[in-house]
């Protein structure tokens, strides 16, 4: 490269390369550059060299990205000025500068510790997910504050009389916290006032009365004999229930077994924030009954459901009784079964379930559990489960269906019932919330009348095309046929006006003379000239009529009108068909409507195709109200006239699906305070590390790697640097460096079984074809394994450690042979679910999509593929 002198000549920079790029600095502006090429020596003129003259950068440096302010809001955006409630549900909210676009995670935190502001020393309750900060500078996160946080908040100070909560929001290490709100401690017991004189006394002491007497501690109150009238409701009526139910809260439909968990159902009147004690024995025919569990607990409301795993120390002390040194002589179990029952005791009061059976584990290990008198002292705590779900979340109903579509038929809208009630789930709109965000949209496409069959209309005026028209009004000016002009209104309201939903004809005013409708006495006679819908609608959906970015897929002849506007949410466009398409195969409906569209004009397809594409767009995942109605609406339908509509419809579904009083369970969201995916917006690998597309190379299975080599887990893409998680509570197995291509590698041993069984899915394999496997020799009730692979660097935890789901582990990396970076085109975390722990191979190990659902091949969005592309096209060394 040459530099022009202020002589006019070019002296060298000597900046020489032999390929590549040259990069100008800030000051290059003010000179003039000769760039050549050459084998021996330069010769200054062309073809060989080129004449460049940098222009000058007039953008002006970003600005520095920040959080300015965090604060707690109620769900009606009313500041927090008062004492919060349990069950209150809330708004964190960010200030920005710079961020649009950016992500921040906030953090409810219980203050424990002295001083002002934001401690790490205090107790961390719950993270959000990664949340947007919107064109307006905020971050929005809402959640409610669980009945389930007072026993995490009273595990330092259960004498406090109330808990203080605040929100950290973070970003890239930064932490901003908002001021302390104050929440009353439900469990809080205040401590007893001293004895007051007798009224008139003149001296001395009086002599308090004696309290009741207190039942003995291990003493079961009454028979335990399955037909004793004790074994019924209290009589008192003040403890009216007792009831042993499986994890859902259903009736046993077969006997549980130690290792497994079951609810305890309890039912009282007029308890509230009183303290009782709960105990599970084992009951023998013979000899003492024995105490499994006991622990004192708070009435919560009226009605209780606690999770109450049976443990094999459990079963242990059935077996043997309260005493190891001097084991039970009398019947500890039957036939492979022990008999439990559960104890509520309230002062005096005792009520008691029926007596169940419970299957043992065969030879149970032995464990350090700690048993003193009671057997348990080492268990843990039953935890309550969230008992206040929704029954409304789960549910479209014919009154909710009513009021949002009052002018719809009968048959429609039982159509849309049956076909939603069947899909919620599948396509997660399955929370108050949801469904309040979904039919506003729904209502602003189709409108009250619910027609499901009917598809998008293309009945345009000349005049609506080429710019708008009133289609209400006055003073009608009167079509004319020589020339040949359509009549309209010359009056009407704001409201009436409808301006042109094609931009193509604004461009192009004599095709919209040759194709629009001309009335002629009144609107839409179609007194001169009828509309041409087919030609409308294949011009204006025609890829080569459409900038890059609008553009649907549609190449060939006749796919505008083919893939025009179809369902209760108006899908257009081929690709828009074909991604739908795939969503609903994935979801076990057997539909084609890429090769019949006109499969979409049916009742139950018409729902369905909107519900699949809701869910490929990931909408179900958006979190907030109306602030982020927007943010729907640019993708549902960017073009429409209706964004205040479509809000105004919010506010609508929002009142008749009473959001406001929903608290549904989140239970397959990884923010439940769980478990997690191993990094954010987890999803399959598309392409091999040599940059070729092959999706599956990156799945579990046996001679997947075109039929030559096995691989023992999911590659999952992700930019070096990027935090993984824990996963589920456990310990850190192992930390090393390998000497194979692992890398840097982390082992955790998932203490949490429970949780890590219940994410179990119905997983269907999709590149069976190559080699693709569920499973080979794994064990889900064995020693469960997570194992991370190609790490950059490791977290603050060592070997043995404990570590929650949300634990930050480690970074990813591309690190392989003696933590050596390796040359890929798919940076990505290898992550394994196994029995064998850092063993190599396939055996004893599992693919990790039938318990965490990844994003694969076919459920990724454009935006996704884009990315990975993107990857794919550097060389990441």
């Amino acid at each position: 490269m040459f530099r022009k002198r202020a002589d006019g000549k070019f002296t060298t920079t000597d900046i020489k390369k032999k390929i590549g790029e040259f990069t100008f600095g800030k000051d290059a502006w003010q000179y003039t550059y000769r760039v050549e090429a050459y084998l021996h020596s330069p010769e200054g003129k062309e073809p060989m060299s080129i004449i460049v003259q940098p222009q000058k950068n007039e953008q002006q440096p970003s600005a520095e990205k920040n959080i300015l302010d965090v604060k707690l809001t109620f769900q009606d955006g009313t500041p927090v000025n008062k004492k919060l409630s349990y069950q209150d549900r809330l708004w964190a909210i960010a200030k920005c500068k710079g961020m649009e676009g950016e992500h921040v995670i906030f953090t409810l935190w219980e203050d424990d510790e002295k001083g002002d502001g934001h401690n790490k020393k205090n107790q961390s309750i719950v993270k959000s997910p990664p949340v947007l900060v919107d064109s307006q500078g905020n971050a929005r996160w809402n959640f409610t504050l669980l009945n389930t946080y007072i026993a995490l908040a009273n595990q330092r100070e259960d004498d406090k009389k109330q808990h203080e909560y605040y929100i950290t929001a973070e970003y890239n290490g930064k932490l901003k916290a908002s001021d302390n709100a104050n929440a009353n401690n439900p469990e809080y017991k205040a401590p007893p006032a001293p004895p007051k004189k007798p009224a008139g006394s003149t001296g001395g002491t009086s002599q308090p009365k004696p309290a009741p007497p207190k039942p003995q501690p291990n003493s079961p109150k009454g028979s335990t004999r399955p037909n004793s009238p004790n074994n019924q409701p209290d009589k008192k009526g003040v403890i009216t229930q007792v009831k042993l139910t499986d994890k859902n809260g259903k009736e046993f439909t077969k006997n549980p077994k130690f290792g497994e968990t079951i609810i305890v159902h309890i039912e009282s009147k007029n308890l509230k924030n009183k303290k009782y004690t709960l105990k599970i024995w084992e009951h023998d025919t013979i000899g003492n009954n024995d105490l499994l569990y006991s622990h004192e607990h708070t009435f919560l409301g009226d009605k209780i459901n606690l999770s109450m795993p049976l443990t094999a120390a459990m079963q242990k002390t059935g077996e043997i009784g309260n005493d190891p040194k001097n084991p039970d002589s009398g019947e500890y179990w039957k036939g492979g079964q022990q008999e439990i029952f559960a104890e509520v005791i309230y002062i005096d009061i005792s009520a008691k379930s029926k007596i169940i059976d419970v299957d043992i584990m065969e030879a149970p290990k032995p464990q350090n559990n700690g048993n003193t008198a009671t057997g348990v002292k080492n268990e843990p705590k039953p935890e309550a489960p969230n008992s206040t779900k929704c029954p409304r979340c789960e549910k479209l109903t014919e009154e909710e269906v009513n009021k949002i579509f009052t002018t719809a038929s009968k048959i429609n809208k039982q159509a849309l019932m049956d076909a939603f009630n069947d899909a919620n789930k599948k396509f997660e709109i399955n929370t108050c919330l949801r469904k309040a965000h979904f039919f506003a949209q729904v209502l602003a496409e189709v409108g009250t009348d619910l027609k499901l069959n009917e598809p998008e209309g293309f009945n345009y005026s000349v005049r609506r095309l080429k710019g708008g028209d009133y289609v209400k009004g006055t003073n009608w000016v009167k079509g004319n046929n020589n020339p040949n002009e359509g009549g309209y209104y010359s009056n009407g309201i704001k409201k009436d006006w409808k301006s042109s939903p094609f931009s193509y004809f604004k461009k192009n005013p004599k095709e919209a003379e040759l194709y629009g409708r001309k009335d002629l006495n009144s609107y839409n006679d179609k007194g001169i000239q009828p509309a041409n819908s087919v030609a409308i609608a294949n011009i204006v959906y025609d890829d080569k009529n459409r900038e890059p970015k609008y553009r649907l897929g549609n190449i060939n002849k006749g796919d505008g009108w083919k893939f025009m506007g179809k369902g209760i949410i108006q899908i257009t466009g081929r690709n828009n068909y074909t991604e739908v398409n795939k969503r609903l195969v994935n979801k076990g409906y057997n539909i084609d409507i890429v090769e019949n569209p006109d499969n979409v004009l049916k009742h139950k397809e018409s729902v369905l195709s909107a519900m699949a594409f809701w869910y490929w767009k990931d909408l179900q995942l958006k979190v907030g109200g109306k602030e982020i109605v927007d943010s729907i609406t640019r993708i549902v339908n960017e073009a429409t006239s209706t964004y205040n509509i479509r809000k105004e419809n919010f506010d609508k579904t929002y009142s008749i699906f009473q959001v406001d009083k929903c608290s549904p369970i989140k239970k397959d969201e990884p923010t439940t305070g769980k478990w997690r995916f191993p990094i954010d917006n987890p999803m399959l690998c598309l392409y091999s590390q040599g940059g070729v597309e092959k999706p599956w190379h990156g799945s579990f299975g046996e001679k997947i790697r075109d039929g030559s080599s096995n691989h023992s887990g999911s590659d999952l893409l992700a930019i070096p640097g990027t935090p993984v998680y824990a996963c589920l509570e456990g310990k850190i197995e192992r930390i090393y460096t390998s000497t194979s291509l692992a890398g840097r590698t982390i082992v955790v041993k998932v203490k949490d079984k429970e949780t890590f069984k219940s994410l179990k899915n119905d997983y269907k394999l999709i590149y069976k074809d190559k080699g693709e496997l569920l499973e080979k020799g794994f064990n889900p009730d064995g020693e469960i394994y997570f194992v991370f692979m190609h790490l950059s660097r490791f977290g603050k935890f060592e070997e043995g450690q404990t570590v929650k789901h949300n634990d930050i582990i480690g970074y990813t990396g591309i690190s392989g042979k003696n933590g050596n970076n390796f040359t890929t085109r798919n940076p990505h975390l290898h992550f394994e679910v196994n029995n064998v722990g850092s063993n190599s191979g396939i055996n004893g190990k599992c693919n990790p999509m039938v318990y965490f659902k990844f994003k694969t091949e076919p459920e990724m969005s454009a935006v996704d593929k884009k990315n990975q592309l993107d990857i794919k096209n550097k060389e990441w060394k």
